[in-house]
């Protein structure tokens, strides 16, 4: 199965996003919108796994959120990945205690390699994704459409 590791979103939060993105798809062309239900904050991209590597993942990941305590993030500014000029995800970025969720990310990476899995190799940017754009032409003056 295909996994990853990510952190849910509140109501409120959800909601307030499903308005921003029902705003952008009225102006954007060419975009697979993310559902509101399915936006979450991604920790670590897993890949294939199979069935037997769960019970250790899980006791993993279970052992790594115990030495964290709660931080806030709030979702802030919008955003395109590469680039707004050459858009292929929309974003929206996160704000507050960034430097608790790199610690917590940092030490997933450690947790998770020891149990074989791959480490990442791009540092971590994180975001909400909002949308993957399947058409550039319709994507176009992005920077525009986020200051409105």
């Amino acid at each position: 199965m295909r996994l990853f590791v990510a952190v849910g979103l509140g109501d409120a939060l959800r909601g307030r996003l499903a308005e921003v993105t029902a705003l952008l798809s009225r102006r954007l062309r060419g975009v697979a919108w993310v559902r509101p239900e399915n936006v979450h904050l991604t920790l670590k991209f897993l890949g294939e796994v199979g069935e037997g590597e769960v019970p250790a993942l899980r006791g993993a990941l279970d052992e790594t959120a115990r030495r964290h305590s709660p931080f806030g993030l709030s979702a802030g500014g919008l955003g395109a990945f590469p680039s707004s000029e050459r858009p292929r995800v929309i974003w929206a970025g996160l704000e507050g205690d960034r430097e608790s969720l790199s610690r917590l990310v940092a030490d997933l990476e450690k947790a998770c390699s020891s149990l074989g899995f791959a480490p990442e190799d791009r540092p971590y940017h994180p975001h909400l994704t909002l949308g993957r754009v399947k058409s550039p032409a319709g994507a176009g003056g992005l920077e525009k459409v986020f200051r409105e």
